[in-house]
């Protein structure tokens, strides 16, 4: 089962990342500019499209950091891992204009060089602030988290690649063509990340994109979900500490007073007492406030909406703590399988992607891929289709293979 899931996991989306080193990276050498060594260090994984020209930006300065596409660049990304591959194309025929689908075998590659960096040049030096520890390293490690995220693909240099998968691919933040320019972006506002207390979750979604296992992707995916939940919506009347100690005071009269053995009662006392202390707000209501907060569902939430924003929920918590896929209710097994593998790999990356991407200042009024996500999502939430794919009643191969 979860060998299938993974398949649709690598066609329809990918995963890739990096979550916490202060190595210093290895591959790099130096070069001179002006009388001054400056020190170049090899980016691997770096994709931002196939259809560079020579007006398309090639460089991006991130204070004294310059990063450059590879002059073989074009030749290099030949070798970047794929999934198998369909793309659209419209014909004419005698009855007008028809929708036909062409696919490309899949490609595992390996890990190239498609970019360098140049460290100390002028400007004023940057910091990656992104890990536990800040390092003094101009830039680079925040830098390789950004690119992560933008491109879907896990970027880094030449040490960390044993640290990673390099087959997989994820959800893009923006177009690949804009991924340089809006880097710079990114990296400006990095920050906002930290503030408003998302910088785990961002991390965490990251690590997720290198596992090609299954399990351990829905572990990270979820516990990426969980911080930004806690942390991109505020919760709905707290209830005061005092009140909280008083209801559990009054439950504790009522368990005391049961003919339970003493380590039972004791039990019941933790597990309702921590259900106190968790206040009133549920995942699921959180998860509802997020969407409304995007504008991908609507007030008053229809019915069959609420069920998939609790399908979300039930996911999450068989996935954590029996390690399986459950039978969501109201749906075969196979269908739950549909739903389960588009929510991992697809619905809940893109959620993040919104929020991560409004943080870092990517989107303004819906614009680039927000709304592209915004689109995918409100149909997923109102009928039940993940990117075209009728989940409920078409299977994997009717859908793709069309």
């Amino acid at each position: 089962m979860m060998r299938r899931i993974l398949r649709i996991a690598l066609v329809c989306s990918g995963l890739y990342a990096g979550y916490l080193t202060t190595r210093k990276c290895r591959s790099s050498r130096k070069t001179r500019t002006k009388g001054k060594k400056l020190k170049t260090i090899d980016i691997y994984n770096l994709d931002v499209g196939t259809t560079i020209s020579s007006v398309d930006k090639k460089q991006q300065k991130y204070g004294t950091v310059t990063l450059t596409l590879a002059e073989n660049y074009k030749e290099q990304i030949l070798s970047l891992f794929h999934g198998t591959q369909r793309a659209e194309n419209y014909v004419f025929s005698s009855t007008g204009i028809e929708k036909e689908f062409s696919y490309a075998s899949p490609n595992y590659g390996k890990w190239v060089v498609t970019s360098t960096i140049e460290l100390g040049g002028s400007g004023s030096a940057l910091e990656s602030i992104l890990a536990y520890a800040t390092m003094q390293d101009e830039g680079v490690w925040d830098l390789c988290e950004i690119l992560t995220f933008l491109t879907g693909r896990r970027v880094t240099t030449g040490e960390e690649t044993r640290r990673y998968s390099h087959k997989s691919i994820g959800a893009h933040a923006c177009a690949p063509h804009d991924v340089l320019l809006l880097s710079g972006t990114a990296m400006n506002n990095r920050k906002s990340l930290i503030d408003k207390k998302l910088c785990e979750a961002f991390l965490l979604y990251n690590e997720s994109l290198s596992q090609d296992s299954m399990v351990i992707v829905a572990g990270l995916v979820n516990s990426a979900f969980n911080v930004l939940l806690d942390h991109a919506t505020d919760p709905v009347g707290p209830v005061p500490k005092k009140k909280r100690t008083d209801i559990k005071a009054e439950i504790n009269k009522i368990i005391d007073a049961s003919d339970l053995e003493n380590e039972q009662k004791e039990a019941y006392k933790a597990l309702i007492g921590s259900r106190v202390d968790q206040g009133t707000d549920s995942l699921v209501d959180k998860t509802k406030r997020l969407l409304l907060k995007l504008d991908i569902v609507q007030e008053p939430i229809e019915e069959d909406v609420m069920t998939r924003i609790k399908y979300i929920n039930t996911l999450r918590n068989l996935s954590t703590h029996a390690g399986k896929v459950p039978k969501l209710k109201g749906l075969d097994e196979e269908q739950s399988l549909r739903y389960a593998g588009s929510i991992v790999t697809g619905v809940i990356p893109e959620i993040c992607c919104m929020v991560f991407g409004e943080a870092l200042g990517l989107y303004s009024n819906g614009s680039g891929y927000s709304g592209l996500f915004k689109k995918n999502l409100t149909t997923f939430f109102r009928e039940g289709i993940w990117r075209g794919w009728k989940l409920e009643v078409e299977s994997f191969d009717e859908w793709f293979y069309q």
